[in-house]
């Protein structure tokens, strides 16, 4: 989970990335850092989470599209598991709470949540990528890159999250 969380950190289309691992500041270990190493001293889990850099007006189609590309990791509800799991919280666990209620506490409508399994890291990795490439989401101008990742055209979608049967996503697991 690691790997993929600092290569996510390392990704212009990633806006923040929500794991005990990464993100120390000024090349010290963040607050969270410092409380995995005192508290989990054999390593952290294998869930984390992170916020897509969505523009505004397009978060559900960009988050959409990130979780259509994606084929190593299965749109599931709950997390925890030997194979990859990918949850948009906004839509599913979190959907019933109001924007405040979601910001309050660090849901946004463009956070992902993973749980890495047992596949090969370069695979995931790949796989992520990909995702990334297809949100077509907005990279900031400061970061020095494209001003934009161009979304694939014609890709037909595999699941809608506005339209998934969470009974049968459950029971298929």
């Amino acid at each position: 989970a690691l790997a993929l969380a600092e290569f996510l950190a390392s990704h212009p289309a990633v806006a923040a990335v929500h794991h005990p691992g990464v993100g120390g500041d000024a090349g010290g270990p963040s607050r969270n850092e410092q409380l995995a190493e005192s508290l989990c001293p054999a390593g952290v889990g294998s869930v984390f989470s992170f916020d897509l850099a969505v523009e505004e007006g397009r978060e559900w189609e960009q988050v959409e599209r990130f979780v259509d590309a994606l084929s190593a990791f299965r749109l599931v509800a709950n997390i925890g598991d030997t194979k990859s799991l990918v949850a948009h919280p906004a839509s599913m666990t979190h959907v019933r709470l109001t924007p405040e209620q979601r910001a309050a506490g660090g849901i946004s409508l463009g956070t992902v949540r993973l749980s890495v399994g047992l596949e090969p890291v370069r695979g995931l990795i790949a796989d992520l990528e990909r995702a990334l490439e297809a949100a077509g989401v907005v990279v900031p101008a400061s970061q020095g890159r494209e001003a934009h990742i161009p979304a694939p055209q014609g890709r037909e979608a595999k699941a809608r999250l506005d339209h998934i049967d969470y009974a049968e996503e459950g029971a298929a697991a």
